[in-house]
């Protein structure tokens, strides 16, 4: 039992140090909305806090997930929508590298491992099963269709 709350302060000040840097990022977004707006008018604007705020809110599920498979994509989240950002300051090439090495690569090779490992799931993932997910898989598709 003395593990159990050892490791249990151990995700509290993880999850501070984490909830800490997530804070010092939202300068940086604020900082950078000016030469979004500048570079591609209010739509620009639009998706740039839209892509920031499915960031930080991915790297927050990040930090606080005890599964390490959901947590890695809601990494991959937080990748994808790192390179959106770049999209809308017009930086193509990081947006580029920042979803091929990044998201691609590096969090496939994140994923295998974890999944090599064989840890028995704590959790049933009902939470991915059922009308709602179908429904909103539909309309992704119908979006990407459109």
């Amino acid at each position: 039992m003395p593990e159990h709350g050892l490791l249990t302060r151990q995700l509290r000040r993880l999850s501070a140090l984490g909830t800490g840097l997530l804070a010092s990022l939202l300068p940086a977004l604020a900082f950078a909305a000016p030469a979004a707006e500048a570079k591609g008018g209010g739509g620009a604007l639009v998706a740039f806090y839209a892509f920031g705020a499915l960031t930080l809110f991915g790297a927050i599920m990040t930090i606080t997930r005890k599964n390490a498979v959901s947590a890695a994509l809601f990494l991959v989240l937080t990748l994808f929508c790192t390179g959106g950002i770049y999209l809308t300051l017009h930086a193509t090439f990081l947006a580029a590298i920042q979803v091929l090495v990044y998201a691609g690569a590096i969090m496939v090779l994140f994923i295998f491992v974890v999944m090599s490992v064989g840890k028995p799931e704590e959790q049933d993932m009902q939470l991915l099963r059922g009308w709602p997910v179908k429904l909103l898989g539909l309309l992704a598709i119908g979006a990407l269709l459109w």
